[in-house]
């Protein structure tokens, strides 16, 4: 999530996006529905859609339709294009000792 808190957008994709990031996995993977994300986000179906093709644009995230076995529509899975995966934490400094630890 501290990926998607660094994306220089305007406060409705800014939280829209926060709410993909929220429901992402460590890949930057998530399925969560519109009108879902329209929920948590209290905007309208039209606007989480206007939205994330707006996010597709600035390739800050893929949307993939995924299908059921019946051929019937699901709702897709989106990518967070990560710049390198997101972490909770900066990698530490390898230049860093830890106490105890002679240089």
């Amino acid at each position: 999530m501290n990926w998607a808190w660094k994306q220089k957008l305007r406060p409705t994709p800014k939280l829209i996006l926060m709410s993909l990031a929220d429901a992402a996995d460590d890949f930057g993977v998530c399925w969560p529905s519109v009108p879902t994300v329209a929920d948590k986000c209290c905007v309208s179906i039209r606007t989480v859609r206007r939205v994330m093709k707006k996010l597709e644009e600035r390739r800050l995230m893929l949307s993939e339709p995924r299908y059921r076995k019946d051929c019937s529509c699901s709702s897709n899975r989106y990518r967070l294009q990560l710049d390198w995966g997101d972490r909770l934490s900066p990698a530490p400094d390898p230049d860093d000792t830890t106490p105890g630890q002679q240089c």
